[in-house]
């Protein structure tokens, strides 16, 4: 088991966070790599709402609320990957700390595949691009949620930064 974890403090009220990360679907405003979030389900958010990332690579995953605390915490399963993961769970939890500054921590808790040769390559190259990619993901939801500016991709995060 491995797990990632990246926090930020986004300049904003709680309701603007929370409505970026409780309705799945919004994940397309400040995920950099996200190039569009389909809705699978006929709710956008709460237990069992799900939505395909597709990302710009061409890549995509599967992500299913799997438990929720309103203005406090949404929890993803990921499946349908091509990550060689055998399990991923994504956690965002949110917590005010005075108005317009709101800490958010996200946190990939996961299992590798391949055995011993698996965790060798978590520890030297998966690890270090999770932490990489939860870094991007927090800052594209900093950006978005200061500006209003729609993330098109790690480029553009970067431009702006």
């Amino acid at each position: 088991m491995s797990i990632v974890n990246k926090t930020v403090v986004v300049n904003g009220s709680l309701d603007a966070v929370w409505e970026q990360v409780n309705k799945v679907g919004n994940v397309e405003n400040w995920h950099p790599m996200v190039k569009q979030a389909p809705v699978l389900t006929a709710n956008d958010c709460g237990i069992g709402a799900t939505r395909r990332c597709e990302f710009h690579d061409g890549t995509s995953v599967v992500e299913k609320v799997t438990a929720s605390k309103e203005r406090e915490m949404v929890e993803l399963e990921l499946s349908d990957f091509s990550m060689p993961l055998s399990r991923a769970i994504g956690t965002i939890r949110l917590k005010e700390l005075g108005p317009e500054r709101i800490e958010v921590s996200l946190t990939m808790d996961y299992d590798v595949k391949y055995g011993p040769i698996g965790w060798l390559m978590d520890a030297a190259m998966m690890k270090p691009m999770m932490g990489r990619m939860l870094g991007q993901v927090l800052s594209g939801l900093d950006q978005f949620i200061v500006t209003g500016d729609v993330i098109e991709n790690v480029d553009s995060l970067h431009a702006a930064a």
